[in-house]
């Protein structure tokens, strides 16, 4: 934090060169303190103000037929073992009579692939699954990108909520989801359908969307084998 703070005053205007001259880098601990009188809530709506794409065009990796590639996972943190920790964030799962050493936090990000940047993460207890979490970071996809995510994050709510952000997207599928071929493309792809979760019955008359379940109808889709 303290390279960080050092970096940050050396971009200061001219107007504040005399002000550099008398002023000292604060210890990390000076600097820890100082975040927490301010707290998380200013720290977050200047992450929302500030946080955006920045690649371009010429950024490898980080476009892919005109559209920005963006990613989603989860990962979990350990957080220092206090009480106030535990009670909000808890503690994982371990064999009887034993205890984990740190509560955890669960953490699920949206990043930006050419440039590693996080654009936007949300924390929550270890005990809520990221498949629960992702979804709401999907108010920060847009058009012109196409969203990834591993197997884990596959649901038919995940599909259809990226959608309605007009956001593409690429997810890998879990090996016990199956699909029936509707269609065999050219490029060794198949067209076929997802139903929403729960649906027994295979329904796939339309994939519009009903008067009784706006938002909830059979969507057909293009899939990719690969080893």
């Amino acid at each position: 934090m303290r390279t960080v703070l050092k970096n940050l005053v050396n971009g200061l205007s001219r107007k504040w060169i005399q002000l550099a001259e008398y002023w000292q880098v604060p210890c990390s601990a000076s600097i820890s303190e100082a975040l927490e009188r301010v707290g998380c809530r200013v720290m977050s709506q200047l992450f929302r103000i500030v946080v955006h794409p920045l690649a371009t065009p010429q950024t490898q990796g980080a476009f892919l037929g005109g559209l920005r590639v963006m990613a989603v996972d989860g990962t979990v943190v350990d957080v220092p073992d206090s009480e106030a920790n535990a009670r909000v964030f808890g503690y994982p799962g371990t064999r009887p009579g034993t205890k984990a050493a740190f509560p955890k936090v669960r953490l699920v990000l949206l990043v930006e692939a050419g440039t590693h940047l996080i654009v936007d993460a949300l924390m929550c207890p270890y005990r809520i699954g990221e498949r629960v979490r992702v979804q709401k970071l999907l108010r920060s996809v847009t058009n012109g990108m196409l969203l990834m995510w591993d197997r884990g994050l596959h649901s038919y709510k995940m599909v259809n909520a990226t959608l309605k952000q007009s956001c593409h997207y690429l997810g890998r599928l879990p090996a016990n989801v199956k699909f029936d071929v509707e269609q065999v493309l050219d490029d060794g792809s198949y067209l076929s359908w997802i139903y929403p979760d729960g649906d027994r019955f295979g329904h796939k008359l339309s994939i519009k969307p009903t008067h009784a379940h706006p938002h909830w109808h059979n969507r057909f889709f293009r899939f990719f084998d690969y080893n």
